[in-house]
């Protein structure tokens, strides 16, 4: 016996046999949480970064790089993928926020 299927059958078939397995593979990194950065992780000690910065008006809170929300106590940097620094730290690739 010949089965036959339409090509929404088919259209179909394909797009969750490559979006379910795709999804798996993202879906956990949707959900992650950042860990703290750790002050003795090498790329922090080049970058000299420290929890609370001694130069007030130069803060991770006030930096370009940071991804935080505004009043947060920490959250996220793009010089340091999937971790969190706190809002109150500072390290030399600081800019200041426009």
């Amino acid at each position: 016996m010949k089965q036959s299927f339409s090509r929404r059958t088919l259209a179909k078939g394909l797009i969750a046999g490559v979006m379910v397995p795709a999804f798996g593979l993202v879906a956990p990194t949707l959900f992650a949480q950042n860990v703290a950065l750790d002050p003795g992780d090498p790329t922090a000690k080049a970058l000299g970064y420290v929890t609370k910065s001694t130069i007030p008006e130069k803060t991770c809170a006030n930096c370009s790089q940071y991804t935080g929300a505004a009043g947060g106590s920490k959250g996220g940097c793009t010089i340091f993928p999937g971790k969190d620094v706190t809002a109150a730290g500072y390290c030399t690739a600081w800019v200041k926020k426009p």
